[in-house]
């Protein structure tokens, strides 16, 4: 029997821990969601300028159809969404480029720098998010434990304030019977 009680216990206490914990955890991961949404927002996660310095067409029917855009691309990075990044010395980088450019078959041209640049900012970003993933996950996390704090704290308010108005109706302070 005492067996079974405890264990019954640190079921409850299981419980009574993952809960806020899971939702702790999916607010976390949600607010982390939208932090890598700015992040990969060109003008808000990152600035990026390029220069284009020639345009090659590829044979029409070759497997990678398409230009071939050589240019020179400089990038750097918000700080607050990319700090490993700066951490490993990559938060702003200048380097030659070579991107291939398939325009969409119903409008095959050859790309404007304005596409270029979009094209290549998204590429870049992308491959620098994710050693930031971590850090965003865990500022995520931190966010969602105050969220969760301040309605645990809210509610607990509330609780007590109803009590207070449950032990007034049932005449417990003395003024009514």
């Amino acid at each position: 029997m005492r067996e079974s009680n405890k264990s019954r216990s640190k079921l409850a206490t299981a419980k009574y821990l993952i809960k806020p914990t899971l939702q702790v955890f999916s607010i976390g991961t949600a607010i982390m969601l939208l932090l890598i949404f700015v992040a990969l927002s060109e003008g808000l996660g990152y600035q990026i300028s390029a220069t284009l310095s020639s345009t090659h067409l590829i044979v029409k029917g070759h497997p990678c159809e398409g230009v071939i855009c050589v240019g020179y691309y400089n990038i750097s990075f918000a700080g607050i969404f990319y700090p490993i990044s700066y951490a490993t010395q990559s938060g702003q980088k200048s380097e030659t480029f070579n991107l291939v450019y398939q325009p969409p078959l119903n409008n095959p041209h050859i790309p404007t720098v304005a596409e270029v640049r979009e094209k290549l900012g998204a590429s870049i970003a992308v491959a620098e998010i994710w050693k930031n993933v971590p850090y965003l996950f865990v500022i995520g996390c931190i966010f969602g434990f105050l969220a969760m704090k301040i309605v645990w704290m809210a509610n607990t308010k509330m609780k007590k304030k109803c009590s207070e108005e449950e032990l007034m109706l049932k005449g417990k302070d003395g003024w009514t019977k």
